[in-house]
C-alpha cells in the first residue's frame, strides 16, 4: 500500500511559534490527531513573514491531499508542490539570513551607540564649558561696548593711525614751509584729538597744544629754533612722536 505524506500548520499560543506537522497515511485516508508528527522547525523572527509563507505551504499541502487523480496527475501535483516548497524554503532561508545580518548590525550599532554616548557626554561637558566662557566674554564685550559708546573720545586704532600720519605730514610741511594756516590746522588737530590719542586725560587748551606743536618742530622736524620747553611739553612730544613712528611702521 502506498502512503502519502500529509501536512498541517498549527500555532502554539503559549510561545507564539508556528508548527508545521506531517503524517503518512494511505491514499484517500485522513490522519487523526494521533497520527501527526512535528517538524523541528520554529522561527522567532520575523513571525509575520513566516506565517504568510507557511500558510501558503499549508494550502498547497491540503490541496495535494485532496487530489483524486491518477498516478500521472498525482506525480505532477507532487512535483508542483515540491517546486513550491523549494522556492518557499529558499525564501525562508533568505529571511533567516537577513535576520541574522540585522542582528549583527544591531549589535554593532548598539556598541557604536554606547561609544557615541560616552563621546557625547564628553562633548557636552566641553560645550557647556565653552558656552560658559562665551557668555563671560560676551558679557565683557557688552560692558566694553557700552563704555565705548558712552565715551565720545573713543577712537579706533585705524582712525588714530590715519590721524597721526596726517599730523606727521603737516609737521613736515611746517618744518620746511612755515605758514600760519598749517600751524593753525596742526594745533587744531592736536587739540581736538589729544585725549583720544592718550596725550592728555582732559581737553587741553590752545596754548598747551601750541607748545606741544612747537616742541615737536624743535625736537623732531627742525622747523622751530626755540630750546626753552618745560619737561612736560618734552615728555608729551616724545610720546606723540612715538605714536607717529608706530603708526608709520
Amino acid at each position: 500500500m502506498i502512503n502519502h505524506k500529509f501536512y498541517r500548520l498549527t500555532e502554539d499560543f503559549q510561545t507564539g511559534y508556528l508548527l508545521l506537522q506531517y503524517a503518512y497515511m494511505p491514499y484517500g485516508a485522513q490522519p487523526g490527531d494521533c497520527d501527526w508528527r512535528s517538524e523541528p522547525w520554529s522561527f522567532d523572527e520575523p513571525q509575520q513573514q513566516l506565517r504568510v509563507l507557511l500558510s501558503e505551504l499549508s494550502d498547497l499541502y491540503m490541496w495535494r491531499a485532496g487530489i483524486e487523480a491518477d498516478k500521472e496527475g498525482d506525480a505532477k501535483a507532487a512535483r508542483h508542490v515540491e517546486a513550491t516548497m523549494t522556492r518557499d524554503r529558499a525564501e525562508l532561508n533568505a529571511l533567516k539570513s537577513r535576520y541574522n545580518t540585522l542582528g549583527t548590525a544591531y549589535g554593532q550599532l548598539k556598541e557604536a551607540y554606547e561609544t557615541l554616548s560616552n563621546t557625547t557626554g564628553t562633548l557636552h561637558t566641553a560645550l557647556t564649558e565653552a558656552n560658559n566662557q562665551r557668555s563671560e566674554l560676551r558679557s565683557q564685550l557688552v560692558t566694553a561696548q557700552k563704555a565705548a559708546d558712552s565715551n565720545p573720545l573713543y577712537m579706533s586704532a585705524m582712525e588714530r593711525d590715519n590721524l597721526l600720519v596726517q599730523l606727521d605730514e603737516m609737521l613736515r610741511e611746517i618744518g620746511t614751509n612755515n605758514t600760519n594756516n598749517l600751524r593753525t590746522a596742526a594745533v587744531t588737530l592736536i587739540r581736538r584729538n589729544a585725549v583720544p590719542m592718550r596725550l592728555l586725560s582732559i581737553q587741553p587748551t590752545l596754548a598747551e597744544c601750541g607748545n606741544l606743536m612747537r616742541a615737536m618742530l624743535y625736537m623732531y622736524y627742525g622747523g622751530h629754533q626755540e630750546p626753552a620747553f618745560n619737561e612736560e611739553d618734552k615728555t608729551r612730544a616724545r610720546k606723540l612722536h612715538a605714536f607717529i613712528l608706530a603708526a608709520k611702521a
